[in-house]
């Protein structure tokens, strides 16, 4: 009933826009006939059964308030085929945005991409953003990375997702058009209540520096350095907090027929991300050359290495080396 009532009340946020904006919208249907055999007791479909599928899409936008701009999507499913989805009804996206020339604010799902080590995901919450002039720009979000808006409803069950709260800011500097320098800030805070009874409420905080360079036309630089600070059980005062940095570093160049390559990246034993997409106790340096032969043909060859144990308190460290050849060709067109 919770979670009817919030669905109900978002889209009753949508709906009294479309008295002026410009609205599209889309109905999906399909019907899909299950026939189980063998020992069906195994099977949570009947021996036969025909399951329904309705998948629904409105977008509206319009320009409101002079030089305001409204965008909104609204996505809706609705189906008893539990290969598709566990419920018989989801709100599968929904936004609502204002933007002019120089701000935005959105509330509802969005994506957001500060860098590697910092925030790097897709949300439920606030995001806005404000521009400075012509070369500098501040974003802000926070928001929770749980699947459908019914789960704010759900309760704590030992199947339960990990729910966690994200924030972070990003002060962003044009640099002409060579490219940006950016300094970032994220935070991850682990929902103690959506935490299985295996593990423990974490937190993470982290601060970056990047930067993306284009120099000479050809060469293209990309690098990160950043700090983070780790508290894998935050209901203990006995486990102390631990500090650790990444750095990555990636640079490409062309010249001719030839396509180089290359990069480096290290994240420390205790080292966390925000986004969650790197490797703790990791180092590994790659290299990279495309050499265009003929017209239809392309020949790649790559070189690998990478260690662990960067900090030397394992018993053992795992080296490994990944040399690789790759020929692409077209005989046909």
């Amino acid at each position: 009933m919770k979670k009817l009532g919030l669905v109900f009340g978002l889209i009753f946020l949508f709906f009294p826009c479309l008295s002026f904006a410009s609205v599209s919208g889309e109905i999906n249907s399909s019907s899909t006939y299950y026939n189980v055999g063998g020992k069906t007791e195994n099977s949570f479909y009947e021996p036969e059964s025909l399951e329904y599928l309705w998948e629904m899409f409105f977008n509206l936008e319009e320009e409101i308030f002079g030089n305001w701009r409204l965008r909104s999507s609204l996505d809706l499913r609705a189906t008893d085929d539990r290969l598709v989805d566990p419920q018989d009804f989801s709100m599968e996206r929904f936004f609502v945005e204002f933007s002019n020339r120089g701000s935005s604010f959105t509330l509802g799902d969005f994506a957001v991409n500060f860098s590697s080590f910092t925030v790097n995901n897709s949300l439920k919450g606030l995001k806005t953003s404000f521009d400075f002039g012509e070369n500098l720009k501040f974003t802000a979000v926070a928001g929770a990375n749980f699947y459908l808006w019914e789960d704010l409803c759900e309760e704590r069950t030992d199947d339960t997702q990990l729910r966690q709260y994200i924030g972070g800011l990003r002060l962003e500097q044009t640099l002409g058009s060579i490219g940006n320098l950016g300094l970032n800030f994220g935070i991850l805070d682990d929902d103690d209540s959506f935490v299985s009874s295996y593990s423990d409420p974490q937190r993470t905080t982290v601060v970056s520096l990047d930067t993306r360079l284009n120099l000479f036309r050809d060469l293209n630089i990309e690098a990160e350095f950043a700090i983070s600070w780790y508290d894998k059980n935050t209901d203990s005062k006995d486990t102390p907090r631990k500090t650790d940095h990444g750095l990555r570093f990636l640079a490409d160049y062309r010249i001719g027929r030839f396509f180089f390559r290359g990069g480096f990246e290290r994240e420390g034993s205790n080292f966390s991300s925000v986004g969650g997409f790197t490797t703790q106790d990791f180092e590994e340096f790659f290299q990279e050359i495309e050499i265009d032969l003929f017209k239809d043909s392309r020949l790649r060859l790559t070189y690998r290495q990478n260690r662990d144990n960067l900090d030397k308190h394992k018993a053992t460290t795992t080296r490994q080396r990944s040399p690789g050849i790759n020929l692409t060709f077209k005989p046909f067109r």
